[in-house]
């Protein structure tokens, strides 16, 4: 428990926004992890990682390549980057969304203090042009209540209640929350209060 190592893993789709993703992770004042980035068979981050690599070559970040596109929300990806993950935790750091800098830190420190899965709030901003959304969303578990990236996951989890699955046509983020939360119990969830997860809303 004293040294928590971290799978990051970002699903990939968009190759312009991974630079602000990789300044998300660099600052992180929790430095103890691995990025795996899972390509849904897209030149330009096949592009991007080649670049990336040249610039930053003692990053400890690799790129898992989907030869044939297979979409469905990064549902797929995902359960590829958890099955190739080094580590017994993961988190989840979506290629559209953005961390604070002690996002990691926080999460891990409320895991050894409890012994619970920790989890955060989220701070929202609107994607859209000249959005004056920015407010902080009090996390519940609940559809639309809470982000996958808000959670530090553990191998354990998805082994006993399973990874993500293609049996829905919407919410299936929830889906696989879901069944590791009630599986769990919700006793052994714990949430930092902080909003260290910062969502970018289509909606707004």
């Amino acid at each position: 428990m004293n040294n928590i190592k971290i799978s990051i893993i970002t699903a990939a789709f968009r190759p312009e926004l991974m630079p602000r993703v990789w300044e998300s992770i660099k600052k992180q004042t929790h430095k103890d992890w691995e990025w795996i980035v899972v390509n849904d068979a897209q030149q330009g981050i096949r592009d991007w990682y080649k670049e990336f690599k040249r610039d930053n070559p003692k990053v400890d970040v690799w790129l898992v390549d989907i030869e044939r596109q297979k979409g469905r929300f990064g549902l797929f990806s995902r359960n590829v980057g958890v099955s190739v993950a080094n580590n017994e935790h993961i988190v989840f750091l979506d290629d559209d969304n953005e961390w604070e800098e002690n996002h990691l830190e926080s999460l891990v420190n409320l895991e050894k203090r409890t012994g619970k899965v920790p989890y955060c709030w989220m701070h929202i901003k609107g994607k859209k042009d000249g959005s004056d959304c920015d407010r902080i969303k009090r996390t519940h578990f609940g559809k639309q209540g809470i982000d996958l990236g808000c959670i530090l996951w553990t191998k354990r989890l998805f082994e006993q209640y399973g990874m993500f699955r293609d049996d829905s046509q919407v919410t299936y983020d929830w889906n696989c929350i879901a069944r590791s939360y009630y599986g769990y119990g919700p006793s052994r969830f714990e949430c930092t209060n902080e909003p260290t997860l910062v969502f970018w809303h289509k909606r707004y």
